[in-house]
């Protein structure tokens, strides 16, 4: 076991890891977590639709809602076409918010 500073709750046998089981924050975050909450927000902030966002990158829409909601990841060159289409550096997607909403879409 490595010493940690905070405990990491247990995740049971039929809990998923997708966001949507995410509920309230109890203060802990994953990076998958953190990078589709991140991603969800900078969307709504930059006024596109996920559907628009889609369409720039010459994607399906349901490959994006899929980054949004946990249930995949985009490769290293759709990360960086998407950041570089949203305006932002790479690695905010990647830090932890300081609020987050009870319920995530």
């Amino acid at each position: 076991k490595c010493a940690t500073r905070h405990a990491i709750p247990e995740v049971g046998p039929r809990q998923e890891r997708g966001i949507s089981s995410l509920g309230k924050w109890s203060g802990h975050m994953e990076t998958f977590e953190i990078f589709c909450w991140q991603l969800s927000s900078a969307i709504k902030e930059s006024g596109l639709s996920r559907a628009e966002l889609a369409e720039r990158l010459g994607l399906k829409p349901a490959t994006v809602k899929s980054w949004c909601v946990g249930r995949r990841s985009p490769t290293v060159r759709r990360l960086l076409e998407l950041t570089t289409l949203l305006g932002l550096d790479p690695r905010t997607l990647f830090e932890e918010p300081s609020q987050v909403p009870k319920r995530m879409s």
